[in-house]
Parts: C-alpha cells; sequence; structure tokens
C-alpha cells in the first residue's frame, strides 16, 4: 500500500508530510489505530519532532489521517492515530499499475531512515529515491518520468528535484 502511495500525487501536501504518511502506511497499515506520541512517531519514521509534528497537523488538516486526544488522568492527552477513509479510497482507486520489483529496495530507503544511514538522507532525499525506484525498472534504469511527472507526486518543486538529485549523485 504504501508503496501505491509514493506515486499518488497529493496536492497540498507538502514532501515532508508525504513522507510521514508513506511511513505511517508502511508502518501501521490503512486499517489499524495507533497510539503514539509525536516523538515516538519519530523515532520509528526517521524524522525529526518538529517535522513529525507539522506534518501530522497537515494530514490532519488535508483528512488523510485522523487524530483522537485520549485523556487518561493528568497530564497531557495521548493521541490515537489511524488512516482516513479517504486515504482508504485513494489507495484503491490508484490509477496507475505499478510494477513493485524494487519493493524491497523502497523498504531498505524507507527504513534506513531509522538507521545507519540517517544522517547522509534527507527526508526529502528519501522520499525521491524512493519515488525514483517505483518506477525503475529491474536495472534501476528509470525511463519516461521527467521532473514534472516527480515533482507531482512528490510535492518537490523543480528546482528542489534538480538539488535533491545532485545531493543523491554525490552520495
Amino acid at each position: 500500500m504504501h508503496c501505491v502511495l509514493l506515486g499518488l500525487g497529493l496536492t497540498g501536501v507538502s514532501p515532508e508530510a508525504k513522507f510521514v504518511l508513506v511511513r505511517f502506511v508502511q508502518l501501521y497499515g490503512v486499517y489499524e489505530s495507533i497510539t503514539i506520541g509525536v516523538k515516538g512517531l519519530a523515532k520509528v519514521s526517521g524524522a525529526t519532532d518538529r517535522v513529525i509534528s507539522s506534518a501530522l497537523s497537515e494530514l490532519i488538516k488535508e483528512d488523510l489521517l485522523i487524530c483522537t486526544p485520549i485523556v487518561i488522568g493528568r497530564g497531557r492527552p495521548r493521541s490515537e492515530y489511524r488512516a482516513s477513509s479517504k486515504l482508504a479510497r485513494l489507495l484503491e482507486n490508484g490509477n496507475e499499475t505499478f510494477n513493485f520489483i524494487n519493493r524491497s529496495r523502497i523498504d531498505h530507503v524507507l527504513l534506513a531512515a531509522t538507521e545507519e544511514c540517517k544522517g547522509s538522507l534527507s527526508v526529502c532525499n528519501r522520499l525521491l529515491l524512493s519515488t525514483l525506484l517505483l518506477y525503475a525498472d529491474k536495472f534501476g534504469v528509470v525511463r519516461g518520468v521527467g521532473v514534472s511527472k516527480l515533482s507531482k507526486v512528490t510535492g518537490l518543486n523543480r528546482e528542489r528535484i534538480k538539488a535533491q538529485v545532485h545531493k543523491l549523485i554525490e552520495l
């Protein structure tokens, strides 16, 4: 499901929020509710607390995630997050058929967020690289996908895509 999400153009969603949403769906699926804080989600997704916090606000505002506060005694209420029915419909109606031959590589790039590569790849780097892998053949060659298509599905503008590609080439 998270691979389908990578290929969808989500208007009004920042690249950072899309990365958080992809990781959320990868880790927890579409039909499961989770009770987790910002720090916990940051740890498992490989993004900073600030990125997670702003992404969650954005995804809730766009009706892609639903947040339910859970009050248990004193202190701050905990939150329960789950995918919205709008997100489930988007994933079911994914109009483009992808060949998921690079799924294990995509999962590795997304998972590397929490492991050894944490310092070298930013959230946007990982989003762009995993999207490129989605369109790549078994040899890793991407054909027929231009900057405008990448911009649409990642939410990165033309200049940011070029900068991210240069950084990926350097690394």
